[in-house]
């Protein structure tokens, strides 16, 4: 299902937050400044189209993990007007899908080390403009970045279980991603 590239700009077109989510918009420099046993922030973002999921799989040429399946995401940085907008440009960067509201939070957020660093993985449920424009297979268009990801899939709760779609299985990044994408298909967006 591999498409064309996107360009690495920022989003920045203008997307509603869900009331309860306002913690999250202030910069990550903010956040981590209350959180000082932090060291890095990193966003993800769960997009549900019907009743399947976006998964992207990590290119082959990927130093860390490649050819795993994950949900869009990376790490917040310090251009980023708020920890919220962090995630929208990392859901159009991997995935060439713009942002138009973020319902929920996924989880509250896992941590995991890498050397001497604790990270904090926030993870985000998100509506796209492109749901209203779907392509030729009735998903939302997704345009991957080929230096980070090499195929996409719109999986359903089953294959997500299952680690299977059509004639192709597939392993998560790691099983804190798959329990993510997992409770996503049980959240219900309030509208």
């Amino acid at each position: 299902m591999t498409s064309g590239t996107s360009s690495k700009k920022p989003n920045t077109v203008p997307f509603e937050v869900a009331p309860h989510l306002s913690r999250y918009s202030i910069t990550m420099k903010d956040y981590l400044k209350q959180h000082t046993h932090l060291r890095i922030l990193a966003v993800g973002v769960l997009v549900r189209h019907e009743d399947r999921v976006l998964i992207v799989q990590r290119s082959k040429e990927e130093r860390a993990y490649p050819n795993v399946w994950e949900i869009p995401g990376g790490s917040c940085e310090s251009m980023d007007e708020t920890i919220l907008h962090g995630a929208a440009r990392e859901l159009y960067e991997e995935a060439g899908l713009t942002v138009s509201r973020i319902c929920d939070q996924v989880t509250e957020g896992h941590t995991f080390w890498t050397g001497t660093s604790q990270w904090l993985k926030l993870t985000f449920l998100a509506e796209v403009q492109e749901a209203k424009n779907t392509d030729a297979s009735g998903f939302p268009a997704v345009k991957l970045d080929p230096e980070e990801h090499q195929d996409y899939a719109w999986v359903t709760k089953q294959q997500a279980l299952d680690g299977h779609f059509g004639d192709s299985s597939f392993g998560f990044l790691n099983e804190t991603q798959k329990r993510v994408v997992l409770q996503g298909f049980n959240m219900v967006v309030l509208q």
